[in-house]
């Protein structure tokens, strides 16, 4: 049985079980890379439509803070060059 998963503690755990795929890579551990990205496919299934639009909704607010903070900083830039 899949355990249950806050949406916090699933993406915990896909980082965590990538951060697996990449150490047997780096080990040379072709297999044990290959399973690994099996569990981390695995975990990706799990998240439902709702996270999904949950966590690009945050990358899209995300993006939009970082264009204001280069619009702030370009700002601030042509202040000094006054």
């Amino acid at each position: 049985m899949t355990p249950a998963y806050t949406p916090d503690e699933l993406e915990a755990a896909i980082r965590a079980a990538g951060a697996q795929v990449e150490a047997h890579q780096n080990a040379g551990h072709r297999q044990k890379a290959r399973e690994a990205f099996d569990d981390v496919r695995r975990l990706v299934a799990l998240r439902s439509p709702e996270m999904v639009e949950a966590m690009e909704r945050s990358r899209d607010l995300q993006q939009l803070d970082r264009i204001e903070e280069q619009r702030e900083d370009a700002y601030q830039e042509s202040l000094r060059e006054l």
